[in-house]
């Protein structure tokens, strides 16, 4: 097999729970195939545990129904857009920050939030700027988001559907929140941005990078991400294409932290440190850490990045990245707590290796 994004032949292949990863030791690019049948479908009961167990903790241990697809399980966001919890609540406050860091108001702006569910960003972006709009990949998630928050909305399919074909203005500044993992052509993606970003616009990413930890945090989900991008393939690609890097930051926190804030409840709890866990170490003990050309530590790493773009020719240059180990001082939504306001603090940021 051969590297689906650089084409390179030295790839490693990463056993996990319902995929096999395959990392590029050439462009530190992690993309992922699904098996044909998980270990614990040969051991467990499937149709006991079909009558027992929730769906989205089912379809965690066994291949989903043939009924049930993939806009079931994104249109939770239907759900979520109808309540919003303390660390949802702050989510508009740590992007305003991020913004601000790269010189961004949104005042007066038409902005764009891609993939933006449950919706609540862009509910106060709609009372901030000139206007806003939001997509969702699920049409059941758009159209809630779009009644009960009283939202402009758009279904968008990273891999079936062009930005230019779905929007019908064209943005001062375009929001890419968590959710390029699942875009499969992301060169593709970027010159649809352009298309759709007005003359010295820019484009905000958060995303998560390869590491170890997120290659084996995410190895249940059914409808999993095929790639995870690397830090330089992001930087290769924006350049090429005319951006300039106006802002970067990269942020860090431990597998067993983040999952241990995330899970509530004591069924929850039991599901995570009773199960998850043990399956992840499983995995992770056995991977060939050795031979894997991206960081093999159990710990998750986001990514975040602001772009402009201008019809000057560009001149790639190095911009140094603030980085931050997300702890008790450092709150991040994107490691499941209320945000902080660490990024407000008048203070030399913690260096991380």
């Amino acid at each position: 097999m051969n590297c689906l994004l650089c084409t390179s032949e030295s790839l490693t292949k990463v056993n996990t729970y319902k995929h096999w990863c395959y990392v590029c030791n050439d462009c530190n690019n992690v993309f992922h195939k699904k098996k044909s049948k998980y270990l614990l479908e040969w051991i467990l009961p499937r149709a006991l545990l079909r009558r027992v167990l929730p769906q989205r903790a089912f379809v965690r241990i066994f291949r989903a129904d043939s009924d049930f697809v993939a806009d079931d399980f994104y249109a939770v966001y239907a759900d979520r857009c109808r309540v919003i919890d303390e660390r949802a609540r702050t989510e508009y406050t740590q992007l305003l920050d991020t913004l601000s860091a790269a010189g961004v108001d949104v005042a007066g702006k038409v902005v764009l939030d891609v993939s933006g569910g449950p919706g609540h960003v862009g509910k106060r972006l709609g009372e901030s700027c000139k206007r806003a709009v939001v997509t969702e990949f699920s049409a059941s998630a758009t159209k809630a988001m779009s009644d009960v928050l009283g939202i402009e909305t758009v279904t968008f399919d990273y891999n079936n559907d062009q930005l230019e074909d779905v929007v019908d203005a064209k943005f001062d500044l375009i929001l890419l929140r968590s959710s390029i993992i699942f875009c499969e052509q992301l060169e593709e993606l970027i010159i649809s941005l352009r298309k759709v970003l007005t003359p010295n616009g820019h484009i905000l990413v958060e995303t998560i990078v390869p590491t170890l930890g997120e290659v084996f945090w995410w190895q249940q989900m059914e409808f999993k991400f095929k790639f995870i991008y690397s830090q330089e393939t992001l930087e290769k690609l924006f350049y090429k294409h005319g951006f300039s890097l106006s802002y970067g930051q990269r942020d860090f926190e431990t597998y067993f932290a983040v999952m241990k804030r995330q899970r509530q409840g004591f069924g929850k709890k039991l599901y995570t440190f009773g199960f998850e866990y043990p399956l992840l170490l499983a995995y992770y003990l056995a991977a060939p850490k050795k031979r894997v050309a991206i960081d093999t530590r159990l710990r998750h790493s986001m990514l975040t990045q602001v772009w402009q773009h201008s019809d000057e020719p560009v001149k790639v240059q190095s911009k140094r990245y603030v980085n931050y180990e997300i702890g008790p001082r450092n709150g991040s939504i994107h490691f499941g707590m209320p945000y902080n306001n660490y990024l407000r603090r008048d203070r030399q940021p913690q260096q991380v290796s």
